[in-house]
């Protein structure tokens, strides 16, 4: 995520006077699922061998109430080496039932009103190996099987819910005449061999705590005559003869799945290296034109310099998100659009622009090359600022605004004196006291180290550390220890040593 609140660094600012670097549950009624078709429990054992996990969903929208019912069901292999006694899935979207649970995007508020709360709640539960009880609580759900999944084995879990949409301009929120839906579903939670036990961490207030592997969707969902969709995937088929739209969306690969919708969206449309890239709007055409052609510019450049966009395509939408702009695979979000000229230059540069850049990096850095964001966030989010600092500066030049020449600090003992008084950079998202201290380590203090390693190395070792890095751990799970070895086969131990000290040690 990037957010368009400026971070504080007084230092900074009255010394040096250099631009910012980087902008930075209520319970209701349990609804029976009558408006979606609820195919049936496997008895008998999944005769195909799963690549990956698959979600296979059915959705219907009541645009009148903002809720979503929904029936899924999850095939999944016990690849973990330890048969499983309990299987947990999260519910990100409680994080939506009060306000000190809430994502902090934009202004926070100390109380919310009942249309402003959201809740997923969840009616049934079933598998195969016969469910000995399920709970719903502190935005887990925890299914306690009568009988394990043996290691190696495959299994069904049929789910039935309704989602209550929130009003807001939250990353999950319906506001005017548009509705984002993010982190909205039960996702199966990762599986800890070390510790023997899932993942349980909540939506933490301060940055992100997407944490799931991936997967495959295909995803049909019901909504009101003439709603358009933005979503994860593509669109694999639709139904628009009845009195109801419906629609299939298929994503192959990815660590989650998330839609946008609106009466309202437009949309354009370009191609890149092979990929489509679909911009949806409201109203301002030349603005979403200018966030596609920058959304080509980044994919080219690094298709280059990293690794391939593996996706064939790539979808932005405007929203009524407030404080930030946030990634998703395949897609991403962004607040509601100013006018502003289709192609930009270095003396019009925006903090739109600046998203737009960081948020299609995201999909080298969370997307495809997935992380604990609530343990790591220097992995995704760190590399998403650096590179959209490198970005700026190949494309504008050297001195452009938040480009490459706003990390140059080495010759500034103030600023590095400062910066070496905080705590160390890698560390869970909950550790950190507040959004501040967050976003000043994670989106100014870590881009800043990433720079000072390519000036020590030079940069081809430097692009041979991150090619090698996304091309062993695309569409796996990649960590800190992960980072730091393939900086030591490719920068020399030396740089690798120095790297952990410089995130892990105590300034």
């Amino acid at each position: 995520m990037k957010k368009k609140i400026a971070i504080i660094i007084t230092l900074v600012v009255a010394l040096f006077a250099l631009p910012t670097i980087f902008y930075v549950g209520l319970k209701h009624e349990k609804a029976p699922v009558k408006s979606v078709s609820v195919s049936t429990v496997h008895k008998k054992k999944i005769q195909q061998v799963l690549e990956r996990t698959q979600y296979d969903m059915n959705l219907a929208l009541n645009d009148d109430n903002k809720t979503i019912t929904g029936y899924e069901v999850v095939k999944l292999k016990n690849n973990y080496g330890v048969d499983l006694k309990q299987i947990v899935f999260h519910l990100y979207a409680d994080s939506y039932n009060s306000a000190d649970t809430m994502p902090d995007v934009g202004k926070k508020k100390s109380a919310l009103t009942k249309e402003e709360l959201g809740d997923i709640n969840i009616s049934s539960v079933k598998i195969s190996e016969g469910v000995k009880k399920y709970t719903q609580d502190k935005e887990v759900l925890k299914i306690t099987l009568k009988k394990p999944l043996k290691k190696d084995e495959e299994t069904e879990v049929n789910i039935a819910f309704t989602l209550k949409i929130p009003e807001g301009k939250q990353r999950l929120g319906y506001f005017q005449n548009a509705i984002s839906v993010t982190n909205w579903y039960p996702i199966l939670s990762i599986y800890d061999k070390k510790s023997g036990t899932f993942d349980e961490n909540p939506f933490c207030p301060v940055g992100e705590s997407n944490y799931s592997e991936s997967s495959d969707y295909k995803v049909n969902i019901t909504v009101p005559k003439g709603m358009v969709l933005a979503t994860t995937g593509v669109k694999t088929s639709e139904d628009t003869s009845g009195t109801q739209d419906k629609y299939c969306f298929e994503a192959k690969n990815n660590r989650d799945f998330d839609m946008f919708m609106s009466k309202d969206y437009k949309v354009v449309s370009a191609e890149v290296d092979g990929i489509k890239i679909n911009s949806y709007y409201f109203d301002n055409e030349s603005s979403a034109k200018r966030m596609m052609n920058l959304a080509c510019d980044t994919i080219r450049f690094f298709d280059s310099k990293i690794g391939k966009y593996p996706f064939s395509q790539y979808d932005i939408a405007e929203t009524y998100l407030d404080g930030g702009d946030m990634e998703y695979p395949t897609i991403t979000q962004l607040g509601q659009y100013n006018k502003m000229n289709e192609n930009c230059t270095d003396r019009d540069l925006t903090q739109y622009d600046m998203a737009i850049i960081h948020e299609t990096l995201h999909q080298w850095w969370y997307s495809t090359v997935g992380n604990n964001e609530f343990k790591e966030a220097f992995l995704d989010e760190s590399f998403a600022c650096y590179f959209s600092a490198y970005f700026m500066s190949a494309k504008f030049g050297k001195y452009v605004l938040y480009g490459l020449n706003d990390l140059a600090i080495d010759n500034n003992k103030n600023l590095q004196d400062n910066l070496k008084s905080l705590e160390p950079i890698n560390r869970a998202v909950d550790k950190y006291a507040n959004l501040e201290q967050y976003e000043m380590a994670i989106y100014n203090e870590a881009p800043i180290i990433i720079e000072q390693l390519r000036q020590k190395i030079g940069d081809e070792k430097f692009f041979d550390i991150f090619k090698e890095y996304y091309n062993k751990y695309e569409f796996k799970i990649g960590t800190m220890e992960d980072f730091y070895k393939v900086v030591g086969e490719q920068g020399g131990k030396e740089n690798e040593e120095w790297l952990k000290e410089e995130l892990d040690g105590s300034k």
